[in-house]
């Protein structure tokens, strides 16, 4: 058969011929799971419920299908020189790494080796445990980001579950934590709700990878936001742009990590199954979202359509990626001496500051007498005021050591209450910024419930 010449017709044809076999006819459906399993697609589960076969074999099968058509670096090759070659190139290309560069700058072993040692890798936390320390993020991003483009040592060459933490625990970290500049890095998000987060957000004291565990690991209250690319201001019902950046209010009793990777139903979780299980589908069957929230659906999409702008290029350079989305630590509960001692330290900032200040003026005095003595007075009274300031920050450093521990039962009956206020949104004065303007002006806009899911005006 001179596949090249086949219409495109009769290719879809033959497929739907294929599908509909699968699902209307027991006999078909056995003897295309026994094709599939001789083919290497081994990985099937034991059970008898004819529904649940037909679904996994339609499953396989559209993996089948879409590896046959899909490039994907291999690192199970014959260790020649020109598979290595090969490997090195594609391995190159897929991970977006300079022409300056190769990959030993990255990697603690040789190319040779290194694909040696990734011939029985199952997940990326294989090919971290190789990474320099002094790897870059953006090389670190990339592989989790290209992982399903890569055939790994296990069934149907899918890579094995894992966690971020895991990755970073194998690479030994990822360097120093950087500033984020809001503005610039979230400018996607409304200006009013940035500034929100901004002006309430807790202030979080990390300094290492533990502290940044034991803060993941509070109660705390937090907000998911999504940039709504189906979102469109100005139609028939008057819509303002703010409505673009939709919030989701959430609480996490036992630490923002716990909540999204490791409790039971955690929000990662839910959104893996859902993708598996709307890619499963032939046919809509909500019994099998039980559980899913509106959220982690909706997060579920906004993934699919980033990973398909940036495979098929689809976005210039610079610009924002559609569905771009954010977790953020609003509030923390039970850390009353952290964040004493972050006043602290900020207050002694701000001291080192105003002693700066009088040490320069007392450098200018013979250039500018009159003026200099001025104001190395109020400097000088500034100085004084800060350090009573300090001594009595202190003070309540030392009291909440001993008093002001709050216990786990009381934090979390904080961020109860925490949730159901911001649940209620925040309210916009300016009227202009409401997502519906009202006539009247003391009505302005605030979320709907969030309780069942993003905010959905």
């Amino acid at each position: 058969m001179d596949i090249p010449s086949m219409p495109l017709q009769q290719i879809l044809s033959n497929l739907t011929d294929i599908a509909d076999g699968v699902r209307t006819n027991p006999r078909f459906c056995q003897n295309m799971k026994q094709q599939l399993m001789k083919c290497g697609y081994d990985w099937f589960d034991d059970i008898s419920n004819e529904h649940k076969v037909k679904e996994q074999v339609m499953k396989v099968l559209a993996v089948a299908v879409n590896e046959a058509i899909q490039k994907k670096v291999d690192f199970n090759v014959d260790l020649s020189l020109g598979d290595i070659g090969e490997v090195n190139q594609e391995l190159h290309q897929l991970l977006d790494i300079p022409e300056d560069k190769s990959l030993d700058d990255y990697f603690s072993l040789k190319i040779w080796s290194l694909i040696n040692n990734l011939v029985e890798a199952t997940s990326p936390l294989d090919m971290a445990e190789y990474l320099k320390r002094s790897a870059p993020q953006w090389l670190v991003k990339n592989i989790i980001q290209y992982q399903f483009h890569m055939r790994w040592h296990t069934h149907g060459g899918e890579p094995h579950d894992y966690t971020f933490y895991q990755f970073c625990d194998k690479a030994g970290g990822e360097g120093e934590f950087n500033e984020v500049d809001i503005d610039n890095d979230w400018s996607w998000i409304d200006p009013s709700i940035r500034k929100f987060i901004t002006e309430n957000a807790d202030e979080q004291k990390v300094e290492s990878v533990q502290s940044l565990e034991d803060s993941l690991a509070k109660p705390t209250l937090y907000w998911a936001v999504l940039n709504d690319g189906e979102f469109y201001s100005g139609d028939s019902l008057r819509l303002q742009e703010i409505g673009r950046t939709q919030v989701y209010v959430g609480k996490a009793n036992n630490g923002i990590r716990g909540r999204w990777i490791k409790d039971k139903d955690n929000h990662c979780a839910m959104m893996k199954k859902c993708l598996d299980n709307v890619c499963a589908m032939t046919t809509y069957d909500p019994s099998t979202l039980e559980g899913i929230q509106l959220v982690d659906a909706r997060l579920a999409l906004a993934k699919v359509r980033r990973d398909h702008a940036k495979e098929y290029r689809l976005m210039k350079s610079g610009d924002d990626f559609p569905e771009n989305s954010a977790l953020f630590v609003i509030k923390t509960f039970g850390d009353d001496v952290e964040k004493a001692e972050i006043a602290q330290q900020n207050a002694q900032v701000r001291l080192d500051k105003a002693q700066r200040d009088v040490d320069k003026a007392q450098a200018n005095w013979p250039e500018t007498r009159s003026v200099a003595y001025s104001r190395l007075q109020q400097l000088k009274a500034e100085v004084e005021e800060r350090q009573e300031e300090l001594y009595f920050e202190a003070i309540a450093v030392v009291n909440d050591t001993k008093t002001l521990t709050i216990s786990k039962e009381e934090a979390e009956t904080q961020l109860k209450q925490a949730e159901k206020q911001h649940r209620k949104g925040k309210r916009v004065h300016e009227v202009w910024k409401n997502i519906i303007p009202h006539k009247d002006c003391n009505i302005s806009w605030k979320p709907t419930d969030m309780g069942y899911g993003m905010n959905c005006h």
